[in-house]
């Protein structure tokens, strides 16, 4: 049997792709990043998720809240509680653009509340409906607004995640 009538196959690796958007806690900030799909194959993207990353505790101090505590240790853990509901907390919207068929994928921008859910674990990542292919070299375009303008998510971190496989021939 030549190569040319063998049947073909394909191997699926589970794969992710991560944006990072580096915030600057000013409500209605437009960020934008891309996605690159490579040219090894599709990319099926099955859920998305995001996560938030709080860059350090000055945020914290050189806002108006003051911990006040004859005890570090009790301050440093007040600090990292609020540091942890600030980024559970966090609200966006973001809509999604794929290049290789030049068309959105919704026709608004979504609040990540009714779609993707919070971040402290409930509803953590969104299931499509039906899995989303992107073509080879494809670009998937991700835009995010910011909604809370506050001090605490100045140069904090968001990684949005389209979670899935890669089809390698």
């Amino acid at each position: 049997m030549n190569r040319m009538n063998a049947p073909q196959t394909f191997r699926e690796i589970p794969f992710d792709h991560t944006v990072k958007f580096k915030l600057t806690g000013n409500a209605g900030t437009r960020l934008q990043q891309v996605i690159n799909i490579s040219s090894e194959g599709p990319f099926i993207a099955t859920h998305m998720s995001f996560g938030v990353v709080m860059r350090d505790y000055q945020n914290v101090k050189d806002g108006s809240i003051i911990l006040n505590s004859p005890d570090p240790r009790r301050v440093e853990l007040e600090e990292i509680k609020l540091l942890t509901e600030a980024a559970e907390h966090f609200l966006f919207f973001y809509t999604l653009v794929d290049s290789g068929t030049g068309r959105e994928l919704q026709n608004d921008k979504l609040f990540q509340i009714a779609t993707i859910g919070k971040g402290d674990g409930e509803r953590p990542y969104r299931a499509f409906s039906q899995p989303m292919m992107f073509i080879p070299r494809s670009t998937v375009r991700v835009e995010i607004e910011e909604i809370i303008g506050s001090n605490l998510y100045k140069e904090a971190e968001l990684w949005f995640v389209l979670q899935g496989y890669k089809i390698l021939a």
